[in-house]
């Protein structure tokens, strides 16, 4: 009787560690991000994010294993008929352009970005980056069961 419940609270616990993977891991698939992105080698040197106050474009500063940087830029451009935040990416450049050279911004790119920030070092942008790009990205929950916890703690 003892082992069956012991094997019944083992496999509970093997269920739940799953789903909790499941649950926060960043679904990507690396062959659809920029290829400007892709072309980094990891380990990143350098991760540095800064979020701007024109309504909350978020900025990305890469410098990765052999010295490469890139600058990318999300603009905000939230219209009143679509809720989605960042639907364009720049790359070349830390702050958006107006409108050149913007590209369609898919989800596979901002969940690679996502985890790129979160493994950097923390910095002054690093949380309202992230909390921004989360907001606007589905399936990103732990943004929301750590706001919560924010309000009844």
């Amino acid at each position: 009787m003892k082992r069956r419940q012991l094997l019944i609270a083992f496999l509970i616990g093997v269920i739940l560690l799953a789903a909790s993977l499941l649950l926060f891991w960043n679904h990507y698939d690396f062959s659809k991000i920029h290829p400007e992105l892709r072309a980094l080698n990891r380990p990143f040197q350098r991760v540095l994010s800064y979020y701007w106050f024109d309504g909350g474009s978020i900025g990305v500063e890469i410098l990765d294993r052999d010295g490469k940087a890139c600058e990318v830029s999300l603009p905000n451009w939230r219209t009143a008929e679509d809720s989605t935040i960042y639907k364009y990416i720049y790359i070349g450049s830390k702050y958006p352009p107006k409108s050149a050279g913007l590209l369609p911004l898919d989800l596979d790119t901002k969940r690679f970005l996502i985890e790129v920030i979160e493994s950097s070092v923390p910095d002054v942008n690093k949380d309202s980056a992230l909390r921004s790009l989360r907001a606007d990205t589905p399936g990103q929950k732990d943004y929301y069961l750590r706001r919560l916890k924010e309000i009844f703690d």
